[in-house]
């Protein structure tokens, strides 16, 4: 489904800085473990078929992976570290990528090392629906079980 192709939007209920539904301590920090938390989330479903509410639980559960990932980095040593800049990066993963449950099922997660992922919702040369090619999903992969 292309934007131009769709009739509604789906939005969540709130932002991802609401400190009174992101009680972790970590609101507006967690952008980047609720974009996996989506990702994740289109491996199980088509983001065509989300709700409101599912990018609600989508977003609660981005900012449980937040949390997990900054425990686990706590708590290994070798972790690339958080201290410094509390926004993730890809790397940052490292810690949950063999182990991670959500959703009611376990992931296994893989990923490109370059963090420099970049493009525009505009250009053209974005023609390849993810959606439909697994294989142009930016060097990473998913599998749940």
């Amino acid at each position: 489904m292309e934007i131009s192709d769709s009739s509604i939007i789906v939005r969540a209920s709130w932002h991802k800085g609401n400190d009174l539904i992101f009680t972790s301590g970590f609101a507006g920090i967690q952008c980047c473990a609720m974009a996996l938390a989506n990702i994740l989330r289109d491996s199980i479903l088509s983001p065509q078929y989300w709700s409101t509410n599912m990018l609600n639980l989508n977003m609660i559960t981005g900012d449980q992976i937040y949390s997990n990932i900054r425990f686990q980095t706590e708590r290994n040593l070798a972790a690339y570290s958080i201290e410094n800049d509390p926004y993730l990066l890809v790397r940052n993963f490292k810690v949950i990528k063999d182990d991670l449950v959500t959703f009611g099922k376990r992931f296994r997660i893989t990923f490109d090392e370059e963090s420099s992922i970049y493009g525009s919702l505009n250009d053209k040369l974005n023609e390849v629906k993810p959606w439909k090619h697994p294989s142009s999903r930016f060097g990473r992969s998913v599998h749940g079980t």
